[in-house]
């Protein structure tokens, strides 16, 4: 059989392994306890397994180091395709493990830490994975680095790259579908520059996006499952560490263009609704007004992200409220509606919420801290 039907083969392998496996890890999950249980700093309203990287990896592991070598029984450049990923995977366990922990005890920023640069110093030592040198881009030289030097940025790299990647795991499907962009665009450069000198890289790369696919339909919105440190660490670790054999630059580009997007929330608008009457003056006006202006967002372009309801505002998503018809018109277009939940039990109404969810102050203070413009009708 041609070793490209193999290959794809693999790939559908891969792809079936993770999505067969995902369910799996999701019970796992629930028996270890890796699980966001609802609390201050989250969204959830329900308890949602995490760590469903680990199906990322257990498929990515297997294909590489069963699958792949069965279909490569040359040596190319005088190793063996399992000698080539062995200790990138062996480093990925090390970062997939340390995720597993934090997924369950959430561990402390220093041991995460560690666990990475441990990652990556084997990864360092056994491969030929390293940033060694640097092409200036747009014509310039290229800068070679002495062993400590690159040493030193090895770690640095793909420490940065794993944390940027584990920086924007906030979303569901956000993580997956921006690595499975930027492997993308890295497997297609590989192929056509570095296809030659280093088709192991390519072909490595297009195992790991099959991986993520896998898992990603379980992973889309809403979620039934999170990656967790788990999955955004180990993505995160193993773009790093491709990225090293002459993708830097592209990689710089595809990750941490999303991050800095995403990082900097300029256009994201916040509106925090605090009465149930819009501006001083007359209360039968200032509801009139109010109700017009939650009407007119409905018919805006550009949608706020939040609407938050605290205090008096806070009866405006209960039964009863004249702008209950507007408020789920806008949830259904993806504004999340949040009230507070103190301001709904002091005022008796926690059992009438009719749309949106409850929140608490911390919440509503990072909403409008987070938030490029907050609006106070």
């Amino acid at each position: 059989m041609p070793w490209t039907i193999n290959y794809i083969f693999v790939l559908i392998g891969t792809f079936l392994i993770a999505i067969v496996g995902t369910p799996l890890v999701r019970s796992l999950a629930f028996r270890v306890g890796a699980v966001d249980n609802p609390n201050a700093r989250r969204i959830n309203k329900k308890p949602m397994p995490s760590a469903g990287g680990l199906a990322i990896f257990l498929a990515f592991v297997l294909a590489t180091l069963v699958f792949m070598p069965m279909i490569i029984q040359k040596d190319v450049w005088h190793i063996s395709y399992f000698r080539y990923i062995l200790p990138v995977a062996v480093g990925g366990a090390i970062v997939v493990l340390t995720g597993f922990i934090d997924d369950i005890f959430e561990l402390k920023p220093l041991p995460k830490m560690l666990g990475i640069v441990i990652g990556a110093v084997i990864v360092w030592a056994f491969t030929d994975f390293r940033f060694d040198s640097f092409k200036i881009p747009f014509g310039g030289p290229v800068i070679q680095f002495g062993p400590v030097l690159t040493l030193i940025l090895t770690v640095l790299w793909i420490a940065a790259i794993t944390n940027a990647i584990n920086l924007i795991d906030g979303l569901d499907g956000l993580v997956g579908g921006v690595s499975i962009i930027s492997l993308m665009t890295m497997g297609v450069i590989s192929y056509f520059f570095l296809y030659d000198t280093d088709i192991f890289l390519n072909l490595t790369i297009f195992v790991l996006v099959a991986a993520i696919i896998g898992f990603f339909p379980y992973n889309y919105h809403p979620a039934i499952i999170y990656l967790g440190d788990t999955g955004a660490l180990f993505i995160g670790f193993m773009i790093g560490v491709l990225s090293l054999q002459g993708l830097k630059n592209a990689t710089a580009v595809a990750i941490l263009s999303p991050v800095i997007i995403l990082g900097v929330p300029i256009t994201d608008t916040v509106v925090a609704i605090s009465a149930a009457v819009m501006g001083d003056g007359s209360e039968e006006l200032g509801k009139t007004l109010l109700k017009a202006f939650v009407f007119s967002l409905t018919q805006q372009d550009k949608l706020p992200k939040t609407i938050l309801f605290y205090n008096g505002g806070a009866s405006l998503t209960c039964e009863g409220s004249p702008m209950l018809d507007d408020l789920k018109a806008l949830e259904a277009q993806g504004v999340e509606i949040m009230t507070c939940g103190t301001c709904l039990n002091f005022y008796g109404l926690t059992e009438k919420l009719a749309v949106g969810g409850v929140t608490n102050m911390y919440v509503i203070a990072e909403k409008m801290l987070g938030a490029g413009n907050v609006v106070k009708p």
